[in-house]
């Protein structure tokens, strides 16, 4: 694992662990479509501070290696816009069950969000050939549709 990769599991550990302190503040009852915005919103934030960060070092250190021309799309960034549009739809129509939180439950729901970003950040899904590979440098892509 690199350095930025045991960063951002520390700043998973204290994000998680400031959703328990602040957790009596959050709401007690949501919605599915609601709870699934704000998971798939998280998860946005957590992939979109990680390139912040990567793009920051690469304007410091530029890459000189050419970049790479693939009909991909980040995983992370797909299905977390996916899961986004499909919770805003929910709660548009009033759709979906209520979900009781409790602390643990909040606990545990900012745990799964935080983990899943974290596994999936290395994720493309490609069209040729179609399926999903691992490419840690994604980052230096430049996406084609075709």
């Amino acid at each position: 694992m690199t350095r930025r990769e045991h960063v951002e599991l520390g700043m998973i550990a204290a994000s998680v662990g400031l959703v328990g302190v602040f957790s009596p503040w959050l709401p007690a009852r949501l919605k599915f479509g609601q709870a699934l915005t704000l998971a798939c919103l998280t998860w946005l934030l957590q992939g979109g501070v990680r390139d912040a960060w990567i793009l920051y070092q690469l304007k410091r250190r530029p890459s000189t290696a050419p970049k790479r021309r693939l009909a991909c799309m980040c995983l992370e960034s797909s299905a977390g816009l996916t899961g986004l549009m499909a919770g805003i739809g929910l709660s548009l129509f009033n759709l979906g069950g209520d979900l009781r939180f409790t602390t643990t439950r909040w606990v545990l729901l900012a745990g799964a969000v935080f983990a899943l970003g974290f596994l999936l950040k290395d994720y493309v899904i490609s069209w040729r050939p179609l399926g999903l590979r691992r490419d840690p440098d994604h980052h230096s892509i430049v996406f084609t549709w075709w």
